[in-house]
């Protein structure tokens, strides 16, 4: 066997059946002189496996075209406990094999880490999520893609931010919520219910704008400059619906009834009378305020000839309704 040439040494094959015990020849020497001895296979194997100093300390490094495999046929399962069961990864810069969370920086633009699931709440600890695109919400199925509620840039740049809410959008504080922008734009949302302001102010600076309005209520006093027809035969003059009323009187008399009147109010209606003679208007409220007439009137309602309108003002001061009365315009 010692004179066989190295060459004649370099495979082992399935006649030859090498185990951990048996002896395989080698040669070793410094130099042009060698020399032939025999090593178990065992030897040859923690020899590869732990080799000598001869760099920067005893380093394992393997090396070669060659797949490395970890072949077991028992795994354990995963385990979420990097504790416990740490995860590996290789450094790029110097191939070493170091533990981690198993998340690692993606090595080019297509891998991005795939459609990752959570299982659990995301805690950031401080720690801020920067460059985000689309951020959407809800596990509706039935409802493709970010057209759910979402927060996303919609400019592309991170300048602008929308906050959409696919159905309701609730803002809510346990103090207060605060809004500093240079305007507040509300043209294509209208506010619908009740706006309620404490402790403050509604101001319109002058030459900046205007408020419109179809009803403007204050302290239950109503304003509206929209004539409120009552019409032929309703005899009910609801003071909530407006300070500007009229009716048209088509009998001989007619008694109408005021509603909804409070203190400070002031009502201006005419009356024309569609009558074919002369006819008569009086004047009433449900709760029994009492309706007074100056003398002129000899302390009633005037009569209203025919086929003329009578333009009357009731205002309600101290729970009394004060009346006066011009007559016979021809309309």
């Amino acid at each position: 066997m010692a004179n066989k040439k190295i060459s004649q040494l370099n495979s082992v094959g399935a006649a030859v059946g090498v185990k951990a015990a048996d002896l395989l020849p080698i040669a070793s020497g410094a130099g042009s002189t060698y020399k032939t001895a025999k090593a178990s296979a065992q030897q040859i194997q923690n020899f590869v496996l732990n080799p000598m100093n001869v760099d920067n300390g005893s380093v394992i490094g393997f090396t070669g075209s060659e797949h490395i495999i970890f072949k077991k046929t028992n795994w354990d399962n995963a385990s979420t406990s990097v504790a416990d069961n740490p995860y590996l990864q290789v450094r790029l810069s110097d191939g070493r094999l170091i533990t981690g969370s198993g998340i690692a920086a993606a090595t080019s633009a297509s891998d991005n880490m795939g459609n990752c699931t959570a299982t659990q709440d995301v805690k950031m600890q401080a720690f801020s999520i920067t460059g985000c695109g689309n951020i959407g919400f809800g596990n509706n199925n039935t409802i493709g893609g970010l057209d759910r509620s979402r927060v996303f840039n919609s400019d592309g740049n991170g300048t602008d931010l929308q906050l959409l809410a696919y159905r309701d959008l609730q803002l809510s504080g346990n103090r207060h919520i605060d809004v500093n922008a240079q305007a507040l734009d509300l043209s294509n949302t209208p506010i619908s219910g009740n706006v309620s302001i404490e402790n403050g102010n509604l101001n319109f600076p002058a030459a900046q704008g205007h408020i419109t309005v179809d009803d403007v209520i204050y302290r239950k006093r109503a304003y509206n400059f929209s004539p409120k027809d009552v019409g032929s035969s309703a005899t009910n003059i609801d003071w909530s619906l407006g300070n500007v009323q009229h009716a048209e009187l088509n009998a001989a008399t007619r008694a109408y009834t005021f509603s909804n009147d409070v203190n400070g109010q002031t009502v201006t209606m005419y009356i024309h009378n569609t009558h074919g003679g002369e006819g008569t208007a009086t004047f009433n409220v449900s709760a029994g305020t009492t309706v007074y007439w100056g003398g002129e009137y000899e302390n009633q309602a005037p009569k209203i000839a025919q086929n003329k309108t009578n333009l009357y003002t009731f205002v309600k001061i101290d729970d009394k309704i004060w009346a006066s009365a011009v007559t016979g315009y021809n309309l």
